[in-house]
């Protein structure tokens, strides 16, 4: 006997895209989440911020099915994950991660090929599609060795949106590209933003994440300290540890 929330999940009106239940991540006696109680709703928007070693990796990597868990529950459109990634999840790294020996069409095309069973011609004009839609169309048969760090970036987010995710990751996707660079590609996922996808994004950019974000989650020590609209979290905290956080930010830009 199905139940309400799972016929209306099958029907696609799932009000959750993800759900954290009670998820805690042990490393030894070390804990790098603790108690993670989270929502993501259908189309939202979520920016995480916090300090280096605060869970915010480990806690996207576990949505990715990347990074077991310790305990608790993770849903994908109501659906529990385990150790086997959703493949309505796809994420979008720091170091792009493409295979140097690949083209990048052939980059665009291996997942799904081979993971949502389309062929070759249908995956080839997806890739170039979101190639057009990154501005990278021009670069389609060169290989990673002759792409800049930014057009890596690009070409790793079409590759994500290749893969046709209901949930798109992003682990701090400009933190290593130059200030110009970084600034196309935000603008990038700007626009993919707008497009209603759901976005879980690690991000120390301010005026990014007050662009984008629906709602704004603060970690500290493998906890959720503050969960707030980016206007409140950036203008007024209320969490002391989230308000010392900003401060030291915001002292070094």
């Amino acid at each position: 006997m199905y139940g309400k929330n799972t016929i209306i999940c099958a029907l696609g009106f799932c009000m959750n895209s993800v759900e954290l239940i009670d998820v805690n991540k042990q490393y030894g006696e070390s804990k790098a989440l603790t108690d993670i109680q989270l929502s993501v709703k259908k189309g939202e928007k979520l920016v995480i911020c916090g300090p280096s070693g605060s869970g915010k990796s480990t806690l996207i990597r576990a949505v990715n099915g990347l990074e077991s868990i310790s305990k608790g529950v993770i849903k994908v459109l109501g659906q529990p994950i385990s150790t086997t990634p959703s493949d309505k999840v796809d994420m979008v790294f720091q170091h792009f991660h493409l295979f140097p020996h690949l083209s990048i069409l052939d980059n665009l095309i291996l997942a799904p090929t081979r993971t949502l069973n389309l062929s070759r011609r249908e995956a080839l004009k997806n890739a170039m599609h979101f190639l057009n839609q990154v501005g990278m169309t021009d670069q389609a048969d060169q290989f990673p060795v002759q792409l800049s760090s930014g057009q890596k970036q690009r070409v790793a987010i079409a590759r994500s949106l290749c893969m046709q995710p209901e949930v798109l990751l992003f682990d701090e996707p400009t933190a290593a590209l130059d200030p110009q660079t970084k600034h196309d590609v935000l603008n990038i996922i700007t626009d993919i933003a707008k497009s209603g996808m759901t976005m879980i994004c690690i991000t120390h950019d301010v005026s990014f994440a007050q662009k984008i974000a629906d709602r704004v989650v603060f970690m500290e020590q493998g906890k959720i300290i503050e969960v707030a609209p980016p206007e409140q979290f950036f203008n007024q905290p209320q969490h002391p540890r989230a308000q010392h956080f900003l401060d030291q930010f915001m002292s070094h830009q």
